[in-house]
C-alpha cells in the first residue's frame, strides 16, 4: 500500500515561530530541486536545514524518500527494505463515520 495509507509515513519541514523555514523549495513541490541530494553542491542555509531535518529523523530511525526532502518512513515496506526490518505497518481502513 502506499506508505501514507499505512500510518507509517509524514511529511514534514521545519518553522519558527510558526513560520515555515526555506529548504530550497516549498513543500510538496515535485522539482528535480526537491531531491534530497540536490542542494549538496550549495553551501547556504537551505542546504544546511535540509541536512540537518534529514539527520534528526534518521537519528529517530526514520528513512528519507530520496526524491522528496519533506517525506519520511518508519516501519513500511520501504523502511523494511532499506532498514533489513520487518515491516511494522500494512494498509489500514478508513474509519467508520459516526453519526451522533
Amino acid at each position: 500500500p502506499p506508505p501514507h495509507l499505512t500510518g507509517g509515513s509524514v511529511d514534514l519541514t521545519l518553522s519558527w515561530h510558526g513560520i515555515p523555514l526555506s529548504l530550497g523549495t516549498p513543500f510538496d513541490a515535485f522539482w528535480d530541486s526537491a531531491h534530497t541530494a540536490a542542494l549538496e553542491d550549495h553551501d547556504d542555509v537551505d542546504r544546511n536545514a535540509r541536512r540537518w531535518l534529514v539527520a534528526l529523523m534518521r537519528s529517530a530511525g526514520f528513512i528519507v524518500l530520496h526524491c522528496e526532502w519533506w517525506h519520511f518512513e518508519f516501519g513500511t515496506r520501504r523502511w523494511a527494505a532499506i532498514t533489513g526490518h520487518d515491516a511494522v505497518y500494512g494498509a489500514t481502513m478508513p474509519p467508520q463515520q459516526i453519526t451522533i
